[in-house]
Protein backbone atom coordinates (compact mmCIF):
# COMPACT_ATOMS: atom_id res chain seq x y z
CA UNK A 1 0.00 0.00 0.00
CA UNK A 2 2.93 2.35 0.74
CA UNK A 3 4.76 1.96 -2.64
CA UNK A 4 1.56 2.38 -4.68
CA UNK A 5 0.44 5.24 -2.42
CA UNK A 6 4.24 6.57 -3.61
CA UNK A 7 3.67 6.58 -7.17
CA UNK A 8 5.28 3.25 -7.66
CA UNK A 9 4.63 1.44 -10.51
CA UNK A 10 4.94 -2.35 -9.56
CA UNK A 11 6.12 -4.04 -6.16
CA UNK A 12 8.40 -6.95 -6.49
CA UNK A 13 8.13 -9.56 -4.16
CA UNK A 14 11.46 -11.38 -3.06
CA UNK A 15 11.08 -15.02 -2.52
CA UNK A 16 14.63 -16.19 -3.26
CA UNK A 17 17.84 -16.36 -1.47
CA UNK A 18 16.31 -17.54 1.78
CA UNK A 19 14.21 -14.99 2.48
CA UNK A 20 11.02 -15.53 4.29
CA UNK A 21 9.04 -16.97 1.78
CA UNK A 22 11.33 -18.98 0.43
CA UNK A 23 11.73 -20.81 4.22
CA UNK A 24 8.06 -21.60 3.83
CA UNK A 25 8.68 -22.92 0.52
CA UNK A 26 11.78 -24.58 0.86
CA UNK A 27 11.82 -28.85 2.41
CA UNK A 28 15.03 -27.42 3.78
CA UNK A 29 13.58 -24.66 6.60
CA UNK A 30 9.99 -25.39 6.94
CA UNK A 31 9.54 -27.90 9.62
CA UNK A 32 6.33 -27.24 10.16
CA UNK A 33 3.60 -29.06 10.79
CA UNK A 34 0.53 -27.91 10.08
CA UNK A 35 -1.31 -26.56 7.29
CA UNK A 36 1.40 -24.37 5.90
CA UNK A 37 4.38 -27.03 6.26
CA UNK A 38 5.13 -30.51 5.02
CA UNK A 39 3.62 -31.04 1.58
CA UNK A 40 4.63 -28.91 -0.97
CA UNK A 41 0.63 -27.43 -1.69
CA UNK A 42 1.03 -26.62 2.07
CA UNK A 43 4.73 -25.32 1.89
CA UNK A 44 3.23 -22.66 -1.30
CA UNK A 45 0.42 -21.61 1.00
CA UNK A 46 1.85 -19.06 2.73
CA UNK A 47 2.98 -17.21 -0.85
CA UNK A 48 -0.61 -17.94 -2.41
CA UNK A 49 -1.96 -16.28 0.77
CA UNK A 50 0.45 -13.01 0.63
CA UNK A 51 -0.07 -12.77 -3.15
CA UNK A 52 -3.98 -12.98 -2.85
CA UNK A 53 -4.07 -10.42 0.24
CA UNK A 54 -1.97 -7.97 -1.87
CA UNK A 55 -3.98 -8.53 -5.24
CA UNK A 56 -7.57 -7.46 -2.67
CA UNK A 57 -5.95 -4.78 -1.55
CA UNK A 58 -4.38 -3.34 -4.36
CA UNK A 59 -6.43 -4.14 -7.02
CA UNK A 60 -5.81 -6.34 -9.90
CA UNK A 61 -4.68 -3.60 -11.91
CA UNK A 62 -1.61 -2.54 -10.29
CA UNK A 63 1.58 -5.45 -11.34
CA UNK A 64 3.24 -7.65 -8.98
CA UNK A 65 6.66 -8.88 -9.94
CA UNK A 66 7.36 -12.35 -7.91
CA UNK A 67 11.53 -13.21 -7.66
CA UNK A 68 12.19 -16.52 -7.41
CA UNK A 69 15.24 -18.96 -6.99
CA UNK A 70 14.42 -21.39 -9.79
CA UNK A 71 16.80 -24.05 -7.98
CA UNK A 72 17.51 -23.61 -4.44
CA UNK A 73 21.39 -25.50 -5.56
CA UNK A 74 21.02 -26.85 -2.24
CA UNK A 75 21.26 -31.17 -1.12
CA UNK A 76 17.58 -32.02 -0.66
CA UNK A 77 16.07 -28.07 -1.67
CA UNK A 78 13.68 -27.33 -3.99
CA UNK A 79 14.59 -27.84 -7.62
CA UNK A 80 13.08 -26.28 -11.05
CA UNK A 81 10.37 -28.85 -10.96
CA UNK A 82 9.03 -27.76 -7.79
CA UNK A 83 9.73 -23.96 -8.44
CA UNK A 84 7.36 -24.74 -11.58
CA UNK A 85 4.88 -25.42 -9.69
CA UNK A 86 4.84 -22.63 -7.45
CA UNK A 87 4.80 -19.87 -10.28
CA UNK A 88 1.60 -22.10 -11.80
CA UNK A 89 -0.39 -21.53 -8.81
CA UNK A 90 1.15 -18.12 -8.22
CA UNK A 91 0.19 -16.45 -11.42
CA UNK A 92 -3.51 -17.80 -10.70
CA UNK A 93 -3.95 -16.23 -7.74
CA UNK A 94 -2.53 -12.37 -9.62
CA UNK A 95 1.22 -13.05 -9.75
CA UNK A 96 1.98 -10.56 -13.33
CA UNK A 97 5.56 -11.71 -13.93
CA UNK A 98 8.33 -13.60 -12.74
CA UNK A 99 11.99 -12.85 -11.84
CA UNK A 100 13.71 -15.97 -11.57
CA UNK A 101 17.05 -16.33 -10.34
CA UNK A 102 19.51 -19.15 -8.40
CA UNK A 103 20.44 -20.48 -5.21
CA UNK A 104 20.33 -19.07 -1.38
CA UNK A 105 23.31 -17.66 -0.11
CA UNK A 106 24.42 -20.90 1.38
CA UNK A 107 24.99 -22.47 -1.89
CA UNK A 108 28.06 -23.57 -2.78
CA UNK A 109 27.16 -23.54 -6.54
CA UNK A 110 28.89 -20.16 -7.54
CA UNK A 111 26.06 -17.98 -8.90
CA UNK A 112 27.40 -14.59 -9.05
CA UNK A 113 31.01 -14.86 -9.98
CA UNK A 114 33.50 -14.58 -12.55
CA UNK A 115 34.25 -18.39 -13.09
CA UNK A 116 29.94 -18.58 -13.69
CA UNK A 117 29.83 -18.59 -17.73
CA UNK A 118 27.79 -15.28 -19.01
CA UNK A 119 24.22 -16.08 -18.87
CA UNK A 120 24.23 -19.89 -18.00
CA UNK A 121 21.24 -19.37 -15.42
CA UNK A 122 19.11 -18.26 -18.04
CA UNK A 123 18.00 -21.84 -18.49
CA UNK A 124 16.37 -21.05 -14.97
CA UNK A 125 13.59 -18.59 -16.21
CA UNK A 126 13.01 -20.74 -19.34
CA UNK A 127 12.02 -23.44 -16.89
CA UNK A 128 9.42 -21.11 -15.60
CA UNK A 129 8.21 -19.78 -18.84
CA UNK A 130 7.08 -22.79 -19.99
CA UNK A 131 4.75 -23.21 -17.33
CA UNK A 132 3.37 -19.88 -17.22
CA UNK A 133 1.71 -17.27 -19.71
CA UNK A 134 3.12 -13.86 -17.75
CA UNK A 135 6.27 -12.31 -18.78
CA UNK A 136 9.70 -13.80 -17.21
CA UNK A 137 12.73 -11.91 -16.69
CA UNK A 138 16.23 -13.68 -16.60
CA UNK A 139 19.29 -12.81 -14.76
CA UNK A 140 22.44 -13.43 -13.47
CA UNK A 141 25.74 -12.17 -15.22
CA UNK A 142 24.01 -10.97 -17.94
CA UNK A 143 26.79 -8.46 -19.01
CA UNK A 144 26.13 -7.48 -22.97
CA UNK A 145 23.14 -6.29 -24.84
CA UNK A 146 24.24 -8.94 -27.37
CA UNK A 147 23.85 -11.94 -24.70
CA UNK A 148 20.75 -10.36 -23.84
CA UNK A 149 19.26 -9.87 -27.06
CA UNK A 150 20.30 -13.77 -27.77
CA UNK A 151 18.55 -14.66 -24.98
CA UNK A 152 15.32 -12.99 -25.52
CA UNK A 153 15.46 -14.41 -29.39
CA UNK A 154 16.03 -17.99 -28.00
CA UNK A 155 12.42 -17.75 -26.46
CA UNK A 156 14.61 -18.48 -23.08
CA UNK A 157 12.60 -15.46 -21.44
CA UNK A 158 10.90 -12.42 -22.40
CA UNK A 159 12.96 -9.86 -20.35
CA UNK A 160 16.60 -9.79 -18.71
CA UNK A 161 17.39 -8.37 -15.22
CA UNK A 162 20.08 -6.34 -14.93
CA UNK A 163 21.53 -5.42 -11.47
CA UNK A 164 25.73 -5.15 -10.76
CA UNK A 165 26.59 -3.93 -14.55
CA UNK A 166 24.56 -1.01 -14.00
CA UNK A 167 26.55 0.05 -11.22
CA UNK A 168 29.68 -0.86 -13.19
CA UNK A 169 28.25 1.16 -16.12
CA UNK A 170 24.91 3.32 -15.46
CA UNK A 171 24.54 4.01 -19.23
CA UNK A 172 24.71 0.99 -20.22
CA UNK A 173 20.51 0.65 -21.48
CA UNK A 174 21.50 4.13 -23.22
CA UNK A 175 25.01 2.47 -25.01
CA UNK A 176 22.74 -0.39 -25.96
CA UNK A 177 20.09 1.32 -27.34
CA UNK A 178 22.51 3.51 -29.62
CA UNK A 179 24.32 0.10 -30.44
CA UNK A 180 27.20 1.21 -28.71
CA UNK A 181 28.42 -2.05 -27.06
CA UNK A 182 31.96 -1.48 -27.12
CA UNK A 183 31.63 1.53 -24.97
CA UNK A 184 30.04 -0.59 -22.23
CA UNK A 185 32.55 -0.46 -19.07
CA UNK A 186 32.04 -4.17 -17.84
CA UNK A 187 31.19 -5.39 -15.02
CA UNK A 188 34.16 -8.42 -13.92
CA UNK A 189 31.70 -10.05 -11.34
CA UNK A 190 34.48 -9.64 -8.63
CA UNK A 191 31.65 -8.76 -6.17
CA UNK A 192 34.25 -6.83 -4.20
CA UNK A 193 32.87 -3.34 -4.39
CA UNK A 194 29.09 -4.15 -4.64
CA UNK A 195 28.68 -7.77 -2.95
CA UNK A 196 31.24 -7.57 -0.15
CA UNK A 197 30.90 -3.90 0.92
CA UNK A 198 27.21 -4.25 1.41
CA UNK A 199 27.31 -7.87 3.24
CA UNK A 200 30.09 -5.97 5.43
CA UNK A 201 27.73 -3.05 6.10
CA UNK A 202 29.33 -0.65 3.64
CA UNK A 203 28.31 1.32 0.99
CA UNK A 204 27.80 0.15 -2.52
CA UNK A 205 31.07 0.73 -4.36
CA UNK A 206 32.73 -0.63 -7.70
CA UNK A 207 36.13 -1.99 -8.84
CA UNK A 208 35.81 -1.06 -12.63
CA UNK A 209 33.75 2.45 -11.91
CA UNK A 210 35.34 4.74 -9.56
CA UNK A 211 32.35 6.85 -9.71
CA UNK A 212 29.99 4.65 -7.96
CA UNK A 213 28.54 5.81 -5.08
CA UNK A 214 30.94 9.13 -5.17
CA UNK A 215 28.88 10.36 -8.00
CA UNK A 216 28.84 14.17 -6.29
CA UNK A 217 32.24 13.80 -5.04
CA UNK A 218 34.21 12.21 -8.06
CA UNK A 219 32.38 14.25 -10.66
CA UNK A 220 34.55 14.21 -14.49
CA UNK A 221 34.11 17.63 -15.76
CA UNK A 222 35.93 19.49 -18.17
CA UNK A 223 39.60 21.34 -16.79
CA UNK A 224 39.85 25.11 -17.00
CA UNK A 225 43.33 24.36 -18.21
CA UNK A 226 44.35 21.79 -20.90
CA UNK A 227 47.58 20.80 -19.58
CA UNK A 228 50.08 18.02 -21.35
CA UNK A 229 50.04 14.81 -19.36
CA UNK A 230 52.41 12.07 -19.12
CA UNK A 231 51.69 8.51 -17.86
CA UNK A 232 54.11 6.35 -16.75
CA UNK A 233 52.66 2.72 -16.73
CA UNK A 234 50.01 0.83 -18.95
CA UNK A 235 48.56 -1.09 -15.96
CA UNK A 236 44.88 -0.66 -14.83
CA UNK A 237 45.94 2.02 -12.74
CA UNK A 238 47.57 4.41 -15.85
CA UNK A 239 44.61 3.03 -18.13
CA UNK A 240 42.00 4.41 -16.01
CA UNK A 241 43.86 7.87 -15.45
CA UNK A 242 44.07 8.57 -18.88
CA UNK A 243 41.04 7.77 -19.48
CA UNK A 244 39.94 10.05 -16.60
CA UNK A 245 42.33 12.83 -18.00
CA UNK A 246 41.53 12.79 -21.43
CA UNK A 247 37.77 13.23 -20.68
CA UNK A 248 38.50 16.25 -18.75
CA UNK A 249 40.03 17.83 -22.56
CA UNK A 250 43.94 17.09 -21.27
CA UNK A 251 46.41 15.96 -24.00
CA UNK A 252 47.79 12.68 -22.29
CA UNK A 253 50.32 10.01 -23.05
CA UNK A 254 51.22 6.54 -21.86
CA UNK A 255 54.42 5.18 -21.77
CA UNK A 256 54.62 1.25 -20.93
CA UNK A 257 57.75 -0.66 -21.36
CA UNK A 258 56.16 -3.96 -21.96
CA UNK A 259 54.56 -4.50 -26.00
CA UNK A 260 51.03 -4.29 -24.56
CA UNK A 261 48.38 -2.80 -22.30
CA UNK A 262 47.19 -4.09 -19.35
CA UNK A 263 49.87 -4.68 -16.21
CA UNK A 264 48.42 -7.32 -14.04
CA UNK A 265 45.49 -7.91 -15.82
CA UNK A 266 46.72 -9.93 -18.53
CA UNK A 267 48.53 -12.29 -15.89
CA UNK A 268 45.10 -12.33 -13.63
CA UNK A 269 42.91 -13.06 -16.83
CA UNK A 270 45.01 -16.34 -17.41
CA UNK A 271 44.10 -18.47 -14.34
CA UNK A 272 40.81 -20.64 -14.96
CA UNK A 273 37.89 -18.84 -14.41
CA UNK A 274 39.18 -15.19 -14.46
CA UNK A 275 38.44 -14.73 -18.03
CA UNK A 276 36.80 -11.34 -17.11
CA UNK A 277 39.70 -9.40 -16.36
CA UNK A 278 40.47 -9.51 -20.11
CA UNK A 279 37.20 -7.84 -20.68
CA UNK A 280 38.17 -5.03 -19.00
CA UNK A 281 41.35 -4.46 -20.03
CA UNK A 282 39.91 -4.36 -23.85
CA UNK A 283 37.46 -1.70 -22.44
CA UNK A 284 40.24 0.32 -21.02
CA UNK A 285 42.66 0.13 -24.38
CA UNK A 286 39.20 0.52 -26.49
CA UNK A 287 38.22 3.56 -24.26
CA UNK A 288 41.61 5.65 -23.97
CA UNK A 289 42.08 4.98 -27.82
CA UNK A 290 38.74 6.34 -28.67
CA UNK A 291 39.85 9.75 -26.52
CA UNK A 292 42.56 10.28 -28.37
CA UNK A 293 45.27 9.33 -25.94
CA UNK A 294 48.66 8.36 -27.83
CA UNK A 295 49.88 5.18 -26.47
CA UNK A 296 53.72 4.25 -26.79
CA UNK A 297 54.39 0.58 -25.67
CA UNK A 298 58.18 -0.95 -25.45
CA UNK A 299 59.66 2.21 -24.07
CA UNK A 300 61.84 2.44 -21.04
CA UNK A 301 61.80 5.09 -18.84
CA UNK A 302 64.13 7.27 -17.48
CA UNK A 303 64.13 10.47 -16.09
CA UNK A 304 65.86 12.42 -18.64
CA UNK A 305 62.98 11.04 -21.20
CA UNK A 306 61.12 12.91 -19.02
CA UNK A 307 62.48 15.92 -19.38
CA UNK A 308 62.79 15.49 -23.06
CA UNK A 309 59.42 15.35 -23.17
CA UNK A 310 58.45 18.35 -21.01
CA UNK A 311 55.04 17.28 -19.95
CA UNK A 312 53.26 19.58 -17.31
CA UNK A 313 51.85 16.24 -15.00
CA UNK A 314 53.70 12.84 -14.64
CA UNK A 315 51.58 10.13 -13.22
CA UNK A 316 53.90 7.04 -12.25
CA UNK A 317 51.43 4.12 -12.55
CA UNK A 318 54.45 1.58 -13.25
CA UNK A 319 52.90 -1.23 -10.79
CA UNK A 320 54.73 -3.63 -8.74
CA UNK A 321 57.31 -6.11 -8.20
CA UNK A 322 56.84 -9.43 -6.38
CA UNK A 323 58.25 -9.75 -3.00
CA UNK A 324 60.73 -11.90 -2.72
CA UNK A 325 61.08 -13.73 0.85
CA UNK A 326 64.00 -13.99 2.59
CA UNK A 327 64.29 -18.24 2.84
CA UNK A 328 66.93 -20.15 2.22
CA UNK A 329 66.89 -21.97 -1.60
CA UNK A 330 64.53 -19.69 -3.04
CA UNK A 331 66.72 -18.85 -5.99
CA UNK A 332 65.80 -22.11 -6.70
CA UNK A 333 61.68 -21.08 -6.86
CA UNK A 334 60.13 -19.59 -9.83
CA UNK A 335 57.58 -16.78 -9.37
CA UNK A 336 53.68 -17.06 -9.87
CA UNK A 337 53.82 -14.82 -12.57
CA UNK A 338 56.43 -16.72 -14.73
CA UNK A 339 54.15 -19.40 -14.36
CA UNK A 340 50.90 -17.49 -15.21
CA UNK A 341 52.43 -15.95 -18.61
CA UNK A 342 53.85 -19.65 -19.23
CA UNK A 343 57.70 -18.46 -19.19
CA UNK A 344 58.42 -21.66 -16.95
CA UNK A 345 56.75 -25.14 -16.49
CA UNK A 346 56.32 -26.50 -13.05
CA UNK A 347 56.67 -30.24 -12.56
CA UNK A 348 54.21 -32.66 -11.17
CA UNK A 349 54.98 -31.62 -7.34
CA UNK A 350 54.33 -28.08 -6.17
CA UNK A 351 54.92 -26.24 -3.66
CA UNK A 352 53.08 -22.68 -3.34
CA UNK A 353 54.67 -20.25 -1.29
CA UNK A 354 52.38 -17.67 -0.29
CA UNK A 355 47.99 -18.07 -0.08
CA UNK A 356 46.73 -14.91 -1.67
CA UNK A 357 44.99 -14.43 -4.90
CA UNK A 358 47.79 -15.12 -7.21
Amino acid sequence: QRAKSAGFDAIELRASAGTLIAQFFSPLTNVRKDQYGGSLVNRMRFGLELVSRIKNLLGHDFPIIFRISGNEFLPGGNTIQEAAEFCKSLEKSGVDAFDVTGGWHETRVPQLTMQVPRGTMAYLAYGIKEVVNVPVVACNRITVPSLAEEIIRNGLADLVGLGRVLIADPDWPAKARSNREVEIRPCVACNQGCMDAIFSGHPARCLVNPEAGLEMVRRVEKAQVNKKVLIVGGGPGGMQSALVAAERGHQVTIWEQSDVLGGQMNLASRAPGRLEWESLRQYLVSANASRGVQIQTRKETTASDIIRASPDVVIVACGASPRIPNIKGVEYAVQSWDVLSDQVQVGKSVVIIGAGAT
